[in-house]
């Protein structure tokens, strides 16, 4: 049974789509984040993700990439240390890190970044 939210949102989709149907059917940004939102809810009362999909009228596959793609990457906390003294002397070069997500790291040198990334994965 299909409630409100889910046919709201399916109205939303065919109004987008047109009457467009299969691989033409395109979702914007704001019609996925309402479905994820609506999925998110569905699921913390108990509801599959399957159930969830045929209600909106999108394949599950679809929904599954929807709510996974709007996680955020968690960072750990990460410390760095200067070299001891003595460490042979290495030119410094400034690098800029930015994750698909837009998150943006700058002014770490090669062997501080390289750290970063150890630690994120």
């Amino acid at each position: 049974m299909m409630d409100k939210g889910a046919r709201r949102f399916r109205e939303h989709a065919r109004r987008e789509n047109r009457g467009k149907c299969g691989t033409g059917i395109r979702y914007s940004p704001e019609l996925r984040s309402t479905a994820v939102a609506y999925a998110r809810d569905k699921r913390v009362r108990g509801v599959p993700r399957a159930a969830v999909a045929r209600a909106l009228g999108v394949p599950d596959h679809t929904l599954s990439i929807w709510l996974r793609s709007t996680r955020r990457a968690r960072f750990r906390r990460v410390e760095t240390v200067e070299a001891g003294r003595g460490a042979p002397a290495v030119p410094v070069r400034v690098l800029v890190l930015t994750t698909r997500h837009g998150d943006r790291v700058e002014g770490l040198d090669v062997a501080d970044l390289a750290v970063l990334l150890r630690a994120l994965l």
